[in-house]
C-alpha cells in the first residue's frame, strides 16, 4: 500500500482540517477557564489587549492587536472572551495540523492522528484554556511549517513567501519562532538552490521580514504615552532592539554549562513534556518518521529537525518555570514526525501482510491508530480542566467592589497586581473611585494611609508587613459569593449538603435558595412555612433530600450509611430557639445563633466547608479565606527601641500574647518573660535568618527567647509568647551602633465567628494558633475534625479584645475511656467558673461568664485556662474548640 502523494489540498482535507479543529474546540471550551485567573501571566494578557497595552519583553505587540477587538465584543466577560480567543488560536492550530500532516504525504486518518495528538497533551491544552500567547504562536509556526512544505512540492514562490509571511508575523509575536528561520532556509537550500539563493528571493524575503517586524512600533507609540499599560518600555531603536531580543531576561539564558544542560536539562524536558504529551508510542513513532525523511525527504526532516533542535536548546538553556510551554513547536513537530512514521509503518505492515491492503482493513487500522490520542486525551483531560477555576477571580472582583471610594490594595506579588490591574484597568471596575495599588514598603504605606486613603492587603503581604512594623487586623475584609442557589449549582455531583435553618430565617433564606432546594432532592415549597424550624440533608442532583419540619425544634440524625449520609461518624442537623447547629460524630461542626447552618462534603463524605448564611449579608454566601483575602490596615505598631547594653521593660508591648522583634546584624536580643505559669514561645515568621533559642524556664520563673542576627542584614522576627508575661524585658548585646526595635502586635480579628453574635477558637492549623498556649498537644485530625489533647493541668489561651456582650463559654471535649481527669474547669483571667464532671466521648461543657469575666473580653486580651483535677495521660482529654456566645442566645 503506497503512502498517498499529496500535492495540494482539496476540500476533503479542508473538511478533516474544520472537524479537528472543532472537536477540540469542544473540548478547550468545555474546560475553558470561566474568567480571570491566577497564573502568572494571564492577567495581564486577559486585559492587555482591552488597553492596547505593552507586556514584558519582547511587549508582544501582535498579541495586543489582534486580542483588542475581541475585547470589544459584547458578550461573556473581557476575561473570558480573551480565554476563548486561546482556544479558537488552539483549534486553529489543529486543524493546520492536519493540512501540514497530508502535506507530508499522510493518509487522513493519520493526519487527524497528529492533529488530536497535539490537541490532547497535556501542556498544549493547558494553553488553550487561559489567556497566553502560545496557542496563537503555535498557530503560527504551523501554519509557516504547511506552506513551506507546500512550496517544497509545488515549488511555487507564493507558498515560500507565506511561510516567510508567518515567520515574519510570528517575529512580531513570540521571538522564539526565529528558530525556523534557520530551519526554512535549510529546507530552501537542499530543496531547491537556485530558487533559494536568488537575489529576487532574498530582498523578498527580507522585505517581508521587516515588514512583520514593523507592529513593534506599536511599543514606541504605546512608550510616549504617559497613560498607557507598558512593562517594556522603548523610546529609541535601542531600547527596542533590548526589548525584542528579551534583555530582561538576559540573565536567565545559558547559566548552565552546555554538558548540564545537554546531561540533565535535556533528559528532564524529555521526561517532563515529550513522554507524557507524546507517549512512548508517539515517539518512538516520531523516531521512526525522523529517520525515513532523512532518507527519502530530506529538505523536509530538515525543517522540522531544525526548527525542533534549535527550540530545544533554547528552552533548555533558559532557567525560568514555563519552560514546557516554550517546547511546544517541538512537540508540534513531534506529531508530524510520528504521523510520518506511522504512515510508514502501516505501509510496511500492509506490505508485509497483503490482507491488510484492504479498504477496511486500512480503515480499522486507522481507527485503531485514534486510540492514541483519545488515551492522551482521557489522562489530560481532567488535569488541565479549569471549568471550575472561579475562587480566585470572585475574591479579587468582589474586593473591588467592597473597597470604599478612595482605598488601595497591597498585593503579595505581581500576579495579584495584574488581576488587580484587570479590575481596574480591564473592566473599569473602579469608575468613579479613586482606586490603585499601594506601594509595597510600610513607610509609603503608612504615609499612603495618613492621607486618608484606605489600606487593605492580600494574606502574604499582610505577613510581610506585620514584621515591618504595621498593624493589620486578623479579621478580613468581609465578601459575599452571591446567592446559595448560584453556590450549589456548582458544587460538584453527589455533593453532600446539610442545612440548618430557623424559623426566623426561613422566609429570607427562601428567597436566595429555591433552586438550590430543587438540587438537593427538596419538594417544591418545602421552605415555605414560617411557622416550623427546617433540617435536611441532600445531595446535588439527587433525590429525594431527607427533611425533617417541625415548630420548636426540628432534628435530623443520620447513622453511617443512612442514606443521603456516607460519612462515617453520625451527623445530625438541628435548629431551635433562634440556633443552627450541624454536628458530626458527637461535636458541632458548626453553631449559628443568627442565621442558616451550612456543611458541605465531597461525595465520599469529606469535609470541605461549614458557612453561616446570615441576613445582614442577605443570605448571601460568604467567600471562603484564600491568599486572595484582604485584611485592613488598623494602625502603625507601637514600639521601642534598644540600644546596646539597655534592659528595656516591654511588658505593655507584650499585652497581646504577640511581638515582632528587629534585631541589627551581628547582635543578639535577649527577651526575658516572668509569669506564674507555663509559656509556649514561638516563631510565627522570620525574615533575614533570625536564629531564635528558647531557654528552659530558670528556677525563678524566668524564660529566656535569644534572637540573633547571624549575618550581614537585621533579623526579624514574629513571636507568640503563649500567654500574656507579667512582665518582659529586653536587653541586647551588639558590638554596633544599631538599635533592636520591639513592636506590639494586634490581634484583633483573630477571635472569629460564624456570625455576630459568637466567636470560636477552634484547635486548627491556620493562624489561630498565634492563641494557642501551653499545655496543649500539636493538631490532630480525625473524620470530623482537628482538636488538640491537654498535656498539663492548666491548658492555656490567649482570646484577644472581642466584645464585651460575650455572656456563655463552651467547650467542645473529649474524654478517652479508662483513665482520665474526673472533672474539667476554666479561669479567665484568674477567675475561676465552677468545675464540671467529664463524660467520656464527644461531649459540650458550658459555663455562664461572670460579669467581670465578660467585661475583660471586652475590653483587652484575655487569658483562658482550662485545667483539670489531674494532670491527663496522654491522649485521655481533648478539645476541639472554644465557643463564646452572647446574651440574646443565652436568653433564647
Amino acid at each position: 500500500m503506497a503512502s498517498e502523494p499529496v500535492t495540494a489540498v482539496d476540500r476533503r482535507d479542508v473538511g478533516l482540517a474544520c472537524a479537528c479543529g472543532a472537536l477540540a474546540l469542544v473540548a478547550y471550551v468545555r474546560t475553558l477557564a470561566p474568567g480571570l485567573t491566577a497564573d502568572v501571566d494571564s492577567p495581564l494578557f486577559q486585559f492587555l489587549g482591552r488597553v492596547l497595552g505593552v507586556a514584558h519583553n519582547p511587549g508582544y505587540p501582535l498579541y495586543s492587536l489582534v486580542t483588542w477587538p475581541v475585547a470589544q465584543l459584547p458578550f461573556g466577560s473581557l476575561a473570558w472572551r480573551i480565554n476563548l480567543f486561546s482556544a479558537v488560536m488552539g483549534a486553529v492550530a489543529v486543524g493546520l495540523t492536519a493540512i501540514a500532516a497530508r502535506r507530508l504525504g499522510c493518509r487522513r486518518l493519520v493526519a487527524a492522528v497528529a492533529a488530536l495528538g497535539l490537541a490532547a497533551g497535556g501542556t498544549f491544552w493547558s494553553q488553550a484554556v487561559v489567556a497566553e500567547v502560545y496557542t496563537l504562536h503555535v498557530a503560527l509556526v504551523v501554519a509557516l511549517l504547511q506552506a513551506a512544505l507546500a512550496w517544497r512540492v509545488s515549488r511555487r514562490p507564493r507558498d515560500f513567501y507565506l511561510a516567510v509571511a508567518c515567520l515574519a508575523a510570528g517575529l512580531g509575536h513570540h521571538t522564539t519562532i526565529a528558530a525556523f528561520a534557520p530551519a526554512l532556509a535549510l529546507q530552501a537550500l537542499v530543496a531547491d538552490r537556485r530558487f533559494a539563493l536568488r537575489p529576487r528571493t532574498i530582498a523578498t524575503s527580507a522585505a517581508i521580514v521587516v515588514a512583520g517586524l514593523l507592529s513593534y512600533a506599536f511599543v514606541l507609540v504605546r512608550s510616549r504615552d504617559p497613560q498607557a499599560y507598558v512593562e517594556s518600555r522603548a523610546t529609541t531603536l535601542g531600547d527596542l532592539a533590548g526589548v525584542v531580543l528579551g534583555g530582561q531576561f538576559r540573565d536567565r539564558l545559558f547559566s548552565e554549562s552546555w554538558t548540564t544542560i545537554v546531561a540533565e536539562r535535556v533528559p528532564l524536558l524529555v521526561a517532563h513534556v515529550f513522554r507524557p504529551d507524546l507517549t512512548i508510542a508517539g515517539l518512538t513513532l516520531a523516531l521512526v518518521g525522523a529517520a525515513w525523511l532523512l532518507r527519502r525527504r530530506l529538505p523536509d526532516a530538515l525543517l522540522l529537525l531544525t526548527g525542533a533542535a534549535i527550540v530545544t536548546g533554547f528552552a533548555a538553556s533558559y532557567a525560568v518555570v514555563d519552560q514546557p510551554v516554550f517546547l511546544l513547536p517541538v512537540v508540534l513537530c513531534l506529531w508530524l514526525l510520528a504521523a510520518a512514521g506511522l504512515e510508514q509503518t502501516l505501509t510496511a505492515a500492509a506490505r508485509a501482510m497483503p490482507i491488510l491492503d484492504g479498504v477496511t482493513a486500512r480503515i480499522a487500522l486507522g481507527l485503531g491508530a485514534l486510540a492514541l490520542p483519545v488515551w492522551i486525551a482521557a489522562y489530560h483531560g481532567p488535569r488541565v480542566d479549569r471549568s471550575d477555576d472561579r475562587d480566585d477571580g470572585r475574591h479579587v472582583e468582589a474586593l473591588i467592589a467592597a473597597l470604599p471610594g478612595r482605598a488601595a490594595i497591597v498585593s503579595s506579588d505581581f500576579i495579584t497586581d495584574r488581576m488587580v490591574l484587570y479590575e481596574l484597568l480591564g473592566r473599569d471596575a473602579a469608575a468613579g473611585r479613586d482606586l490603585r495599588l499601594a506601594p509595597r514598603d510600610a513607610p509609603s504605606i503608612a504615609a499612603l494611609a495618613g492621607t486618608g486613603v484606605h489600606i487593605v492587603a492580600l494574606a502574604g503581604a499582610a505577613a510581610r508587613l506585620r514584621l515591618d512594623g504595621l498593624d493589620f487586623s486578623a479579621l478580613p475584609v468581609h465578601l459575599a459569593d452571591g446567592t446559595f442557589d448560584r453556590f450549589v449549582a456548582e458544587l460538584p455531583r453527589g455533593s453532600i449538603v446539610a442545612l440548618a435553618i430557623p424559623a426566623a430565617h426561613v422566609r429570607g433564606f427562601e428567597r436566595t435558595a429555591r433552586a438550590a432546594c430543587r438540587a438537593l432532592g427538596a419538594p417544591d415549597g418545602w421552605a415555605s412555612s414560617v411557622a416550623a424550624e427546617h433540617v435536611a440533608v441532600g445531595v446535588v442532583g439527587r433525590s429525594p433530600a431527607r427533611i425533617v419540619s417541625s415548630p420548636g425544634t426540628a432534628r435530623l440524625a443520620l447513622p453511617p450509611g443512612d442514606a443521603p449520609w456516607v460519612g462515617r461518624t453520625v451527623v445530625e442537623v438541628e435548629a431551635g430557639h433562634g440556633e443552627a447547629v450541624i454536628r458530626s460524630g458527637g461535636r458541632d461542626l458548626f453553631h449559628t445563633a443568627d442565621g442558616v447552618a451550612i456543611a458541605i462534603w465531597s461525595a465520599d463524605g469529606v469535609l470541605i466547608r461549614t458557612l453561616a448564611l446570615a441576613p445582614a449579608d442577605g443570605y448571601q454566601v460568604p467567600l471562603a479565606p484564600t491568599t486572595f483575602t484582604a485584611y485592613p490596615l488598623i494602625g502603625v505598631a507601637d514600639e521601642r527601641a534598644i540600644g546596646p547594653g539597655d534592659e528595656v521593660d516591654v511588658t505593655a508591648l507584650a499585652d497581646t500574647g504577640s511581638l515582632t522583634v528587629v534585631v541589627p546584624a551581628g547582635a543578639t536580643l535577649a527577651l526575658d518573660a516572668v509569669d506564674s505559669g507555663a509559656l509556649a514561645p514561638r516563631v510565627v515568621e522570620e525574615r533575614g535568618g533570625a536564629r531564635v533559642d528558647v531557654a528552659p524556664a530558670s528556677a525563678d520563673g524566668i524564660v529566656r527567647v535569644s534572637i540573633a542576627a547571624p549575618g550581614e542584614h537585621a533579623a526579624q522576627v514574629f513571636l507568640t509568647l503563649g500567654a500574656l508575661p507579667e512582665r518582659l524585658t529586653a536587653r541586647l548585646a551588639s558590638r554596633t551602633p544599631g538599635v533592636a526595635r520591639v513592636r506590639r502586635v494586634a490581634t484583633a480579628g483573630l477571635l472569629r465567628g460564624p456570625d455576630h453574635r459568637s466567636a470560636v477558637i477552634r484547635m486548627t492549623r491556620d493562624d489561630q494558633t498565634r492563641l494557642v498556649g501551653a499545655g496543649w498537644s500539636a493538631v490532630e485530625a480525625d473524620d470530623v475534625g482537628p482538636y488538640r489533647w491537654i498535656l498539663a493541668r492548666a491548658a492555656r489561651l490567649v482570646v484577644p479584645p472581642s466584645s464585651p456582650a460575650w455572656r456563655r463559654l463552651t467547650l467542645d471535649a473529649f474524654r478517652a475511656a479508662g483513665n482520665g481527669p474526673s472533672s474539667v474547669d476554666v479561669r479567665v483571667n484568674g477567675v475561676a467558673l465552677p468545675a464540671q464532671p467529664i463524660h467520656a466521648g464527644w461531649r459540650t461543657y458550658a459555663w455562664d461568664l461572670p460579669p467581670e469575666a465578660a467585661s475583660a473580653l471586652g475590653r483587652t486580651s484575655v487569658e483562658i485556662a482550662v485545667r483539670t483535677d489531674t494532670i491527663p495521660p496522654l491522649r485521655a482529654f481533648a478539645v476541639a474548640a472554644l465557643r463564646l456566645t452572647d446574651a440574646r442566645a443565652v436568653r433564647e
